[in-house]
């Protein structure tokens, strides 16, 4: 708290906090006229919507001291708020305000006597909130004075005009440096170690313990070329420390963490293992080259096309060898045998010098099926290792050609190139593939010849030309060569005009020539072309000079450019005649060590890059050094390389990314004390290696693997690499783990530690350290994962582990290119496609991204008439994320069906406002720009909220919806939506007073994420704890979902471990019969809109040990799962029953034999006994009915007493089978409540299964399988009876007869030492006698120190105990909820009582839809109940028999406690449902009309319309606000109801009428009233798209 003292000598102690929607009444109260003059007139409730930030100012007693508003956009009018920068930069075009570092005061008001203090800490608090800001403006009449407040904090800065109002505005400004300057930072000297230590102190002693009390003076005198000590400081006294080391275990962090997106934070080295390795088909020698569909040539990563890819996985063509020729061998026999291999038809083309009359040509193949297609990437550099003497050229081939089908099969070409005119030829071999649809039906062949020396390119296209109808052959000539060196010859062919060729067309026919004609055909503008002669440019490429080459380079933007950059496979097609030839790379070395790759290579520089080391030719075309150590590449890596690395996606084959550079060009200088960090950075390369974009799949559920395999989130994998769909692999690719060679290129923070004051600039720091490391590009930390996420970190990338990571720790990463400050967000335009297909590319739904931005291209909406918008976020003239957004056309939908008014006012944001992300990508080394690209997206678009949706997959992990969108990396910087219950409405009764369509159709469901002005700058509370919970239960389910929807927590390591992984995968349509009852606690509808699968990670195994000192479950495949905290949801399961044994023969009865109730089945389990607990189980069982049991006659038993029995019974009538051939055996009762315990309900069931011809037999105890012989398969049942013995043929048994603790279950907690007391004990808080293992559920039991052995969470609903099991949990993580004060040991006596209801759902045999809802209970027979004094009264209309039975218990306190429903037809649930725990009176009196005799069938009483609002979900919300209003003091002459009440009760009052009366009148004759009218009035209003039905004064 911070000490204000007013001009009169009082002090008030104040603190700061996010302005809340009851504030706003005293916000009123502070507005005086000054206040309206300087801001306008405002509506508080709608500034508060739009608001960016809004800060409140209170004193000890809460009472509000003052009040700030903050938007990123200008008042009065003054600008748009998309044009508002450049309406600042004409007022001073020294003025460096960007979007990202600028606000604009809205509002402030205050309380007269503290305003200068308190104006002070609001500015204070807003720049330590907002790191970005440096700049606040303050917006006012330019006639009005600031007053004696704001003159204190803001200055002048310039008079603009405003067109709107016709009048000048002042425009102040307030600085960052005179309230929250940046730090300074410096190496670290002794002597700040008395500044230092109180500071450490403060955090942790551990350190001197262990170290000693000069610890830290220590590490300081320590410092060296390795390591540094760094510290900030404010006015001369040292605030913060950091110590960094650029030695990293590089090795432990890649067996740990998956940095595939980063490459392993090391240079690339020709030997990196970036894939697993194949496993070869045929027997590989040394000259033996692998030839795989997606294969990496070693000179650059070359993306495989699309439709090879998808050909070759629908075809599931087998890995080949390709043998290589070998140099001074007979070619023919050496192809010959390389196409034996492949199978394929080929062309052999042997080239000899060019004065020889002709080529000579050989043909030899296979021919291959015509099916098979796929396409070829040689590693030609491994084909041409020959010595050469100093001074002479290796010439160094590849070719990555798309994919050719003819009517034969794949045409494969190869040919021998004479590269020099040596006396001893290298003979070099081209791959030529090209595409059926682009061949002419008379073409023979394609050839392609390449010369080197005195040779020129040439290219032979031997046809029938007069059948090329709208062919052309676009190409860039080789130039002559030079005198002492070699050039780059990048060969494109590209058709899209009309032209006719002869037998041979000669490409090195001069260069004014070739200008001339690309000019023509491509339009290119002469300046667009740049031919850099390095022999007479030394300025430009200096590294060049002793060779003398000639370069040809393109702007991207140009045609010939984009292809250069890769188009996509779409792309391509859609060009009319798109050519075989896609790209040809050459690569050429020289005594003098110079390289080319895609452009030029230059000698060795100093490690920091200026920008005239760079020729300015194209975004394509990048130099530098070979032995560089910054330069980051080795030989056989391409420049394209210098962007980023790829992404993977399990559901497509690995995509080799193709990748693009950034040049820096130089920067307007800039104030130092904001732009300080890019000083240094703009003299170096800071994206020499930056990772593609962050992705997150919506088609991320339930990638669910065979033994331990951890199922990333979908939150999680934006830098997670899925597994890829090779064939042949020697490991298994989950297993691989990439093996770098290069140098690291990281350094690692050490130790750090800042003031908590100081905290908000703890990025401060990063500049600084990365100028003492030069050549590392990444900062790497470790921490903790029960330390809380603190402010530094927030701007690292946090890195997904590996499932077998042995760390306690997690890990985050930061690139230098993050501290770039002048990212501008934009909307995109036709020159953004080329930068926008690169940064996609690698991307699962690339093709949907570029369909919608060529939408937004071309028309700016869809066809249906919705806007499209497309934004673009751009770094140094680089295009690192895109965002395409829509006009959300279905918000009435969304308002109806989801929470969206827990974050906002609707009625305060016009349906224009609302916006529909559709894609989002961002490169993840911006990630902490995402909220601040969200912002942008917001102020650019004119909205004030975005949606984003997540679809479900269905079972085959296909899309169920069309519309399901593209990836996204935003998902963590918005809220979970929780959806809404529904009103089940009967829409015949209701007539054209039914809700609208938008409101009650029915769509798809899915999970709801959404943001708003409001939350942009909200801060997450990120938790790395790892919370595992064991089971897929509605426990667990419960208290994953309770978690997740924290709208303000982000949990990072939720895992479930479960047997079948996540539950809803809809495996038995919704309309089948379920052989299984419901809890109604969640059903598939449920899980789709829950989402499970994009927050928690999901381990398909069966936990049979737990390592409690190692702190990790011990999984049935032998792995292991860390944890922090364990949550053990895993419930009871029906188990195989075990027979007694007893031989009937000898007419056994139940009384002679002794039953071990505890005994466990330990024999073969045979094949058709089946145990179903989930639909897992019931898909297997429905299976092997279809396929076995129903096309035979034999018999099913059933064999229980559960309500499931009756389920399982009427599913199967349902699937055909005969009621004969069905035998229920029920085995003797525990006790004598049935599982329905209702009398008359078990009657009307007993009469359907009679009129089935279902066999029923009771009281029947399971004596043998196949009479004592081998189980499996059972054959026959016997059984003995309180009677005499019987047996059954059959063919199935199910078993239903008890649930337990799975045996694998209870021994792992036995061995363990948890408590197991018959079930697992736990105290009232869930906890274990294990402070770090909780549990809930029927798994478990309270201790007896409760006394209380008869109540079990068995009693309460599964979905209330997840629930408060989660509530337990958030006390240790929210810093929002007050401590827990816990209660003293001798009082901690009493167990909770939950009071959700128990429900009972099924379809029983009838058929019978079957509801029963009750409150939470020791079981007790319903005759026993009645029997009670107070047991109050039942109402019961239909007969059961009839298929129309209702039964409505209401209690003493005339409460709805019980319902009862068994109907012939459906009826909606959850409509009955909402009944539970309402008061008759509520009820439209239903008791007082019940006597009346006016209700004879319940089911139509409910359907009537007054019942609407009673089934609403926000009816509850309606009964505490009228409660509040009857407990508050609405006038100070009159008590409050309640009080009232209490004085009656108390007898203070002396009535002369009967209480009731007394109170009926008071409540009519005051405000109460009127007050509670009013209130539901409000109500109706307000959800009247739900509730058309009422009316309400000023609609009649």
């Amino acid at each position: 708290m911070t000490s204000l003292i007013s001009p009169r000598g009082r002090e008030e102690f104040i603190h700061c906090r996010r302005t809340e929607s009851q504030d706003i009444y005293c916000i009123k109260s502070l507005i005086r006229k000054f206040t309206e003059k300087l801001f306008g007139r405002i509506n508080i409730v709608y500034l508060l919507e739009k608001a960016n930030l809004a800060i409140t100012l209170c004193n000890e007693r809460d009472e509000i001291m003052a009040h700030a508003t903050f938007v990123d956009y200008p008042n009065w009018g003054v600008a748009k708020q998309d044009e508002w920068l450049t309406v600042f930069r004409e007022l001073d075009s020294e003025l460096q305000c960007t979007p990202l570092n600028s606000l604009f005061m809205h509002l402030f008001v205050a309380v007269d006597e503290y305003a200068i203090g308190c104006c002070k800490e609001i500015i204070r608090t807003v720049f330590k909130a907002v790191p970005d800001l440096h700049f606040i403006f303050l917006v006012v009449p330019s006639y009005m004075s600031l007053g004696s407040t704001l003159v204190t904090v803001f200055e002048p800065l310039g008079i603009i005009p405003c067109f709107s109002l016709d009048e000048e505005f002042s425009v102040y400004m307030c600085h960052r440096h005179h309230h929250c300057p940046q730090l300074f930072i410096r190496k670290a000297r002794v002597e700040d170690h008395d500044d230092l230590m109180p500071i450490f102190m403060r955090h942790d002693t551990s350190l001197r313990e262990i170290y000693g009390e000069y610890f830290l003076a220590e590490l300081i005198e320590a410092q060296d070329e390795e390591n540094y000590c760094v510290i900030c400081e404010d006015k001369g006294t040292a605030v913060g420390f950091m110590s960094v080391c650029s030695q990293v275990n590089m090795e432990l962090l890649h067996q740990c963490f998956d940095l595939r997106a980063f490459h392993g934070l090391c240079r690339p080295h020709p030997d990196d293992i970036l894939e697993p390795e194949r496993t070869p088909s045929v027997q590989q020698s040394e000259s033996t080259v692998e030839c795989d569909v997606n294969a990496c040539v070693s000179v650059g990563h070359l993306k495989p096309l699309d439709s090879a890819k998808e050909v070759v996985e629908k075809a599931q063509v087998e890995q080949v060898q390709v043998e290589a020729p070998k140099v001074g061998a007979s070619y023919q026999d050496e192809v010959e045998g390389c196409l034996e291999v492949l199978g394929v038809v080929a062309s052999v083309v042997v080239l000899v010098e060019e004065d020889q009359e002709e080529d000579q040509e050989v043909k030899a193949g296979v021919k291959a099926p015509e099916a098979l297609a796929f396409q070829v990437i040689l590693r030609m550099e491994e084909l041409l290792e020959v010595d050469r003497e100093e001074g002479q050229w290796v010439a160094q081939v590849v070719v990555m050609l798309e994919q050719v089908v003819v009517q034969e099969g794949v045409v494969l070409a190869w040919e021998e190139v004479p590269v020099f005119e040596q006396e001893e030829q290298t003979v070099g071999v081209v791959a030529v593939v090209g595409k059926q649809e682009m061949m002419m039906p008379h073409q023979e062949e394609t050839l392609l010849c390449v010369a080197a020396d005195n040779l020129h390119l040439r290219w032979c296209w031997k046809h029938h030309h007069h059948d090329l109808d709208e062919q052309v052959v676009d190409y860039i000539k080789c130039p002559p060569l030079a005198d002492k060196g070699q050039v780059l010859v990048q060969s494109l062919l590209y058709g899209c005009t009309s032209a006719e060729l002869g037998e041979e067309v000669a490409l090195g026919v001069g260069q004014e020539a070739f200008f001339q004609e690309a000019n023509e055909e491509h339009h290119v503008q002469e300046e667009e072309v740049n031919l850099v002669n390095v022999a007479s440019c030394d300025e430009c490429c200096p590294w060049y000079a002793a060779g003398g080459c000639q370069v040809l380079c393109f702007p991207a933007a140009s045609l010939v450019g984009q292809f250069a950059l890769g188009l996509s496979a779409s792309d391509r097609d859609a060009t009319p005649a798109t050519a075989a030839l896609g790209a040809l790379f050459l690569t050429f070395r020289s005594s003098q060590g110079c390289h080319l790759i895609n452009g030029p290579r230059k000698e060795a520089q100093s490690s920091t890059h200026s920008q005239e080391n760079f020729p300015l030719c194209s975004d394509q075309f990048v130099a530098f050094p070979e032995d560089d150590y910054n330069g980051c590449f080795p030989t056989a890596m391409p420049a394209s390389n210098f962007l980023s690395c790829t992404i993977f996606d399990d559901s497509e084959a690995m995509e080799d990314e193709s990748l693009q550079t950034i040049q820096k060009t130089d920067e307007e200088s800039v104030e130092h004390d904001i732009h300080s960090m890019e000083e240094e950075v703009k003299e170096e390369v800071l994206f020499e290696y930056l990772p593609e974009p962050a992705s997150l799949s919506t088609s991320t559920s339930d990638r669910i693997h065979e033994s331990y395999e951890e199922e990333k989130p979908a939150s999680e994998m934006s830098y997670d690499f899925l597994k890829t769909s090779k064939v042949s692999l020697t490991i298994d690719d989950e297993d691989f783990r990439p093996v770098y060679k290069g140098a690291s290129s990281a350094f690692c923070i050490q130790l750090f530690c800042i003031d908590e004051k100081y905290e908000t600039r703890s990025l401060d720091f990063m500049q600084f350290v990365f100028s003492l490391f030069p050549h590392k590009d990444f900062c790497v930390i470790s921490v903790p994962h029960l330390t809380p996420e603190f402010i530094l970190i927030q701007n690292f990338i946090r890195i997904i582990p590996f499932n077998t990571s042995i760390l306690d720790n997690d890990l985050y990463v930061f690139h230098r290119a993050g501290l770039l400050k002048s990212i501008n967000i934009r909307l995109a335009t036709t020159n953004d496609v080329p930068g926008v297909e690169n940064l996609i590319k690698t991307l699962n739904l690339n093709q949907s991204i570029m369909e919608d931005f060529t939408k937004y291209i071309i028309a700016r909406r869809d066809p249906d008439g919705t806007t499209v918008q497309t934004f673009v976020a751009e770094v140094l003239n680089q295009i690192v994320g895109v965002s395409i957004i829509r006009t959300e056309m279905d918000i009435e939908y969304i308002r109806s069906h989801y929470n969206i008014e827990d974050f906002i006012y609707y009625s305060h944001h016009q349906r224009e406002e609302h916006g529909h992300i559709h894609h989002f990508v961002l490169n993840p080394i911006f990630q902490h720009y995402t909220k601040y690209f969200l912002k942008e997206i917001l102020r650019l678009s004119f909205k004030s909220c975005l949606y984003y949706v997540i679809y479900p997959q269905s079972r085959e992990g296909k899309f169920q919806n069309p519309c399901a969108h593209s990836l996204t990396s935003a998902l963590h910087y918005l809220v979970p939506v929780r959806p809404r219950r529904q009103i089940v409405y009967p829409l015949e009764e209701l007539g054209i007073n039914a809700p609208s369509k938008e409101v009650s159709k029915d769509q798809p469901c899915y999970a709801l994420y959404h943001t708003n002005r409001k939350l942009m700058l909200e801060p997450k509370v990120t938790i790395n704890a790892r919370i595992v919970v064991v089971g897929a239960s509605n426990v667990g389910i419960s208290f994953l979902e309770t978690l997740i929807f924290c709208p303000h927590l982000k949990f990072n390591n939720l895992t479930l471990i479960s047997i079948h992984g996540l539950p809803g995968k809809n495996l038995l349509n919704t309309g089948e019969r379920k052989f299984l009852a419901s809890d109604h606690c969640f059903n598939d509808k449920d899980y789709a809109l829950m989402s499970l699968c994009s927050w928690v990670n999901v381990v398909v195994g069966k936990m049979i040990g737990i390592n409690r000192a190692a702190k990790h479950v011990i999984l049935s495949s032998e792995k292991i799962v860390p944890y922090d905290h364990l949550i053990l949801c895993t419930g009871q399961q029906y188990q195989v029953p075990c027979p007694t044994g007893a031989d009937i023969t000898k007419l056994l009865t139940n009384r002679e034999i002794v039953k071990d109730s505890k005994q466990r089945y330990t024999g073969k389990i045979p094949s058709n006994l089946f145990t179903l607990n989930d639909d897992e189980d019931c898909l297997r069982a429905l299976k092997w009915i279809n396929e076995n049991f129903i096309p035979s006659e034999g018999n099913v038993i059933i064999y229980g007493n559960t309500i499931d029995i009756y389920t399982t019974v009427e599913t199967l009538l349902h699937l055909g089978i005969s009621g004969n051939r069905i035998h229920m055996v029920h085995p003797p009762l525990s006790s004598n409540i049935t599982c329905i315990n209702n009398y008359v309900v078990e009657n009307a069931i007993k009469e359907a299964l009679l009129a089935a011809n279902v066999s029923v037999y009771q009281e029947a105890i399971l004596a043998q399988w196949n009479d004592g012989e081998d189980p499996d398969p059972i054959t026959c049942a016997s059984f003995t009876t309180p009677t005499k013995p019987f047996k059954i043929q059959c063919a199935a048994f199910f078993s239903f007869h008890e649930k337990d603790v799975d045996y694998e279950t209870f021994k792992a907690l036995n061995d363990s030492c948890l408590v197991y007391d018959g079930r697992l004990v736990i105290d009232t808080t869930f906890h274990t006698n294990d402070i770090t293992i909780r549990a809930a559920g029927p798994l478990t039991k309270f201790s007896n120190r409760y006394y209380a052995n008869e109540w079990t969470h068995s009693s309460f609903s599964s979905k209330e105990i997840g629930f408060q099991l989660a509530a337990t949990m958030l006390n240790l993580f929210d810093p929002t909820l007050e401590p827990v004060i816990e209660p003293p040991g001798d009082l901690d006596r009493l167990i909770p009582i939950y009071k959700g209801a128990k429900i009972k759902e099924g379809l029983l045999p009838g058929p019978y839809y079957y509801l029963h809802v009750a409150k939470p209970m020791i079981p007790t027979p319903l005759e026993v109940q009645i029997a009670q004094g107070d047991f109050g009264l039942q109402i019961i209309t239909g007969k059961a028999e009839k298929g129309n039975y209702f039964r409505i218990h209401i209690n003493k306190y005339q409460m709805v406690e019980t319902i009862t429903c068994l109907s012939s037809k459906p009826f909606p649930t959850s409509n009955y449902i909402a009944l539970f725990g309402q008061h008759e009176q509520v009820l439209n009196n239903l008791c007082s009309r019940h006597r009346e005799g006016l209700i004879t069938d319940l089911y139509s009483f409910f359907e009537e319309p007054w019942s609407m609002a009673i089934f609403h979900d926000r009816f509850i919300d309606l009964k505490k606000e009228l409660r509040q209003i009857l407990a508050s003091k609405e006038d100070e002459e009159i008590p409050s109801m309640e009080k009232l009440v209490l004085q009656i009760l108390d007898e203070e009052i002396n009535l002369c009428e009967k209480p009731k009366k007394y109170l009926q009148k008071f409540f009519q004759e005051t405000i109460y009233k009127s007050e509670v009218e009013k209130s539901i009035l409000d109500y109706l209003h307000y959800n009247n798209y739900h509730l058309p039905m009422y009316a309400w004064p000023g609609i009649i």
